[in-house]
């Protein structure tokens, strides 16, 4: 980066440029790298950023031309006419106009900063990769910075030897049978993103990268490189104006406010405070929303497979009319309000359910593989809620139908059963599959029941149920089903029929092969059950268990 400026007194043009030992040195004017007090300045210079690196400082060398005001207007007006064509900030044109003043410079000094790093860093890395997550650092420092933050953030442990690779030769003495990290420069990531085989295998089997010497625009090809080379899912994090094309590149781009301003929280998916949040972001979070999107999409299908089903069964008896068993009314409330899907399912369940609590999640980072390794939603699971969907509305239809046929019941009354079986099996099925009780689910269930049968109720008490089949009813059918004592057995039998199978596949899998997420949490009900105070009744004490 380079500014120019006027002295006031002599109204003398300076130019000082700013940047990398790499980039600035090789920009000195041949005049000054030969001179006696140049190469003085140059050599201690060197020697001051090589200590400073070693000590894990940031270095910056300073440098200064004069300039003629002949000169610079001209090169003022290119520069401009570079800016009105310019696509963006990268242009060639511009980077031309730029490289044509900054150079024949004369080199000042280097500056060195601590850059420090945020608390828990080493620890976030430390979990990340017990989940299963490959770390990669970009950074724009030199070498010996670059290893002195990768050793001091904990990429770099002493469970894995570290090997620098500058060109595919390097490769050669990588062991592949022995943990290994990698150390690569702007030339090897060419190599990664030319898509050289040996450079791929090597990076997909390492535990870390390190990137030294990036640019802004090389640290968004390397998330480029790593997308398309090793298909991978990529989440990029960074605090700078200089991090927004790497975030703004990857598949989830999260930026860290703080002093380095707000371009790369403005540019990212997700912002946070501290580095160390995006433990909780991933590990908890984002095992949370897999969860949750997976069972509420299984249950989706499930839930109108269901529904679908009974129509279905129902054709045959009907010489295939099309007509439907079902009432208008419950066909349109079944999936705004009865079974919560359009509106309430995704805010309830989708926000309060939970496999495992944050304590489990964070405190067992290995849980996050479920998600990576797409455990809760294959193809065998998409199978299986379909057969489970078949499975119920048989049960549905079938018993009703063995109940209500050759029967003094009208066809209503056999309409009603149906419905409120898909219903109660529906609310059944989702009882089960929830991971984690709490209030808001509790009343949720117990309003929307009532809900069901109220609105039927006066359904039935002031509107009679219309279908283009057969002839309209009396007012008060639903009501008359809702007080006979057979319509609740029948009730009882399909819901208990129907949801068996599902019961007792939940209850195997938990006891014969359960999962680790179920192992964690059933560890953790049990902590909390002996802590908790035993609570005395009838003079024994008893243990509640609340979570």
């Amino acid at each position: 980066m380079s500014v120019v400026v006027r002295e006031r007194s002599s109204g003398r043009l300076q130019l000082f440029c700013k940047g990398a030992d790499a980039a600035i040195l090789p920009r000195l004017s041949r005049a000054f790298s030969e001179s006696v007090e140049g190469q003085r300045i140059v050599a201690d210079s060197k020697a001051a950023i090589d200590q400073y690196a070693m000590d894990g400082l940031r270095t910056l060398c300073v440098a200064v031309k004069p300039l003629e005001e002949e000169a610079f207007e001209e090169w003022l007006d290119v520069y401009e006419e570079a800016e009105k064509v310019a696509v963006d900030a990268d242009d060639e044109m511009l980077g031309e106009a730029a490289s044509f003043m900054e150079d024949n410079l004369e080199l000042l000094g280097v500056t060195a900063i601590e850059d420090r790093l945020q608390e828990n860093v080493e620890e976030t890395i430390s979990s990340l990769r017990r989940a299963g997550i490959q770390v990669w650092v970009l950074t724009g420092d030199k070498l010996e910075t670059a290893l002195n933050i990768a050793r001091s953030c904990g990429l770099f442990g002493n469970d894995a030897s570290t090997h620098q690779i500058d060109g595919l030769e390097d490769l050669r003495a990588v062991d592949a049978a022995v943990p290994y990290n990698l150390v690569l420069n702007p030339s090897a990531i060419d190599h990664l993103r030319q898509g050289q085989a040996e450079m791929v295998e090597c990076v997909a089997n390492c535990v870390a990268v390190l990137c030294y010497r990036m640019t802004p625009a090389g640290k968004s090809d390397v998330v480029k490189a790593v997308k398309k080379r090793l298909k991978g899912k990529t989440l990029a994090i960074g605090d700078g104006a200089n991090d927004v094309p790497m975030i703004q590149t990857a598949d989830v781009g999260v930026g860290i406010t703080g002093l380095e301003g707000m371009q790369a929280a403005m540019a990212s998916d997700f912002a946070v405070a501290r580095f160390f949040y995006l433990r909780k972001l991933l590990l908890v979070h984002g095992h949370w929303s897999y969860y949750r999107i997976a069972s509420a999409f299984l249950y989706f299908l499930y839930k109108n497979a269901s529904w679908v089903f009974v129509v279905f069964w129902y054709q045959f008896f009907n010489d295939f009319s099309a007509n439907t068993p079902l009432d208008p009314l419950f066909s349109m409330l079944y999936s705004i309000v009865y079974t919560r899907q359009a509106l309430l399912q995704p805010v309830f369940h989708g926000i309060f359910d939970q496999d495992a609590d944050e304590f489990v999640l964070g405190g067992h980072p290995e849980l996050y593989k479920q998600g990576r390794r797409n455990k809760l939603y294959r193809n065998r699971d998409f199978f299986l809620n379909m057969a489970d969907a078949l499975w119920q509305s048989a049960v549905i239809f079938f018993i009703a139908y063995g109940v209500y046929n050759e029967t003094a019941s009208d066809y209503w009354a056999f309409s009603f059963q149906l419905c409120s079986g898909i219903y109660v099996v529906n609310s059944g099925h989702l009882l089960l599959i929830t991971g984690s009780w709490t209030m808001p689910l509790m009343w949720m269930n117990i309003v929307f029941t009532v809900l069901y049968f109220g609105i039927n109720f006066l359904y039935a008490l002031f509107v009679s149920p219309r279908l283009e089949v057969g002839a309209n009813p009396p007012v008060g059918t639903y009501i008359a089903s809702m007080t006979d004592h057979n319509f609740w057995y029948v009730l009882l039998l399909t819901t208990v029929v129907a949801l068996l199978p599902r019961t007792i596949a939940i209850l195997m899998t938990n006891t014969i092969q359960p999962s680790d997420v179920f192992l964690e949490q059933e560890k953790r009900k049990a902590e909390i059950q002996q802590k908790m105070p035993p609570t005395v009744i009838c003079g024994r004490p008893i243990n509640f268990l609340r979570i």
